[in-house]
């Protein structure tokens, strides 16, 4: 009896898109919290992730809500490759068109779907028939074009959407905006084709910065050098770290932010326990040596 109430995991887990191949790429869809002061370089880290992923097909578009896409161009179409048609006002309406633009994704992708599986069909060589051409002698008219997907890899759309220079608007501070409902339940937008979500912040958690209920749901942070020890200590107790004293994790930030620019990265849901850590993204840091100097109290 008791092994019957065994919970048994479905087989289609939190994170959809398929990362296997790339091991250093943290998993996906992700709900990245990029927070940093003015003149971090956060916005340039961002972009160069993005593109990194796009490159690799992990992402197929990425939309921007900003209000200040104009002075950051270089950074957000240059060095991202958003386009301007892809960059959303932040108004309080600004996610709700975000997920409409989503679902078209996934309205395309289904047509898609049902344009190649008729092609196929048609193409199919039947029994008596030497080649499918023959059956064009009882087509009047007919489009033989093989259906196009316009992205990378032909799997469903694989989106995402950066929050850059938010901070104090309406999108941010009208309940009427559904900013946190909408960012919770990024995984099951548009039948559950789903959504990335990139927020950039000058403030981890000021009153008009990310909701409580959203830094905790976070599978990705990045941090940029911080003055405030009691902002770095808010962080570490939201983010719940296994075995790491403050006094270790605090130490960590610092050996992090020796280097202009740079941000420690913390992995929520590491692929493995070694890649739970990075200086920047591109070096994984390993915490042993910082619990040591700083083990855990009794």
């Amino acid at each position: 009896m008791l092994s019957e109430l065994t919970i048994r995991p479905p087989k289609k887990g939190a994170f959809t898109i398929d990362t296997d191949q790339y091991p250093d790429i943290p998993k996906q869809h992700t709900l990245c919290c990029w927070s940093g002061k003015r003149g971090s370089g956060k916005s340039v880290a961002c972009a160069n992730f993005i593109a990194c992923l796009k490159k690799r097909g992990i992402y197929d578009r990425c939309f921007l809500i900003c209000g200040t896409f104009e002075s950051n161009k270089e950074i957000w179409q240059g060095l991202a490759g958003i386009d301007p048609e892809d960059v959303i006002l932040p108004t309080k309406h600004a996610f709700a068109e975000v997920i409409r633009r989503l679902e078209e994704e996934k309205k395309n992708w289904d047509t898609f779907q049902s344009q190649m599986k008729a092609y196929r069909q048609f193409t199919k060589t039947e029994k008596g028939e030497t080649n499918f051409f023959q059956r064009l002698t009882t087509c009047d008219s007919l489009d033989l074009c093989k259906p196009r997907w316009p992205y990378q890899k032909k799997v469903p759309p694989r989106i995402a959407v950066c929050l850059d220079d938010c901070c104090g608007e309406d999108l941010m501070i009208l309940p009427s905006a559904k900013l946190t409902k909408y960012i919770i339940a990024h995984r099951h937008w548009a039948g559950g084709l789903g959504i990335s979500v990139h927020m950039l912040l000058q403030s981890y958690s000021s009153r008009e910065s990310l909701p409580r209920p959203v830094r905790e749901q976070l599978t990705v942070l990045c941090l940029f050098a911080m003055s405030q020890t009691a902002q770095i200590k808010k962080c570490y107790e939201e983010a719940d770290l296994p075995g790491l004293s403050f006094e270790a994790f605090l130490s960590m930030c610092r050996h992090a932010w020796e280097e202009p620019h740079a941000f420690l990265t913390i992995d929520f849901s590491p692929v493995e326990e070694h890649r739970r850590y990075r200086v920047c993204m591109d070096r994984y840091l390993d915490p042993a040596p910082f619990i040591a100097m700083h083990p855990m109290k009794e």
